[in-house]
């Protein structure tokens, strides 16, 4: 008489094992990513990823585009005009055209051209302190992009 019960509590029993062999195949794993793989320097200080799916990191020694599989980057070349002014990334922001990314270091900020990764400096805000640490890039709901920094918010043009 208790035959349907034991045929349920096995076939429960089996379906319980295929799940949790299942659970264990499909475990998520972490993939470390470093220098040997391309990356300038250990200390990171930002990621942003972009709207076709580009991961961007800062680092301390230079800007990386990663694909999921290979580095780009970006670093200071004296002999390059063109080239990122500076190293020690803080900040990344794409801005609202999706046409440029928005660069920011300890005290500068650029711009970069997605399509030919050039990059163009930015002067600090009129009667503001070149020296005044940036802090943020800030987006708002209209679409503005702002930078916020130790001596005020300004909106970026």
């Amino acid at each position: 008489m208790h035959l349907p019960r034991t045929i349920t509590s096995i076939w429960f029993l089996i379906l319980s094992l295929i799940a949790v062999g299942q659970s264990v195949h499909h475990k998520n794993s972490i993939l470390h990513i470093g220098k040997r793989n391309g990356l300038p320097n250990q200390w990171v200080r930002v990621l942003h990823q972009d709207h076709n799916g580009f991961i961007w990191i800062g680092t301390e020694d230079g800007l990386c585009r990663y694909d999921g599989h290979n580095f780009l980057l970006f670093q200071h070349d004296e002999d390059d005009p063109g080239s990122i002014p500076f190293n020690y990334i803080t900040m990344i922001q794409e801005d609202t055209t999706k046409h440029f990314l928005l660069i920011g270091g300890i005290k500068s900020i650029a711009r970069m051209d997605l399509k030919t990764f050039t990059f163009y400096p930015l002067i600090s805000p009129p009667g503001h302190a070149a020296s005044s640490t940036n802090r943020r890039f800030i987006v708002d709901n209209t679409g503005h992009t702002w930078l916020y920094r130790e001596d005020g918010y300004f909106i970026m043009h």
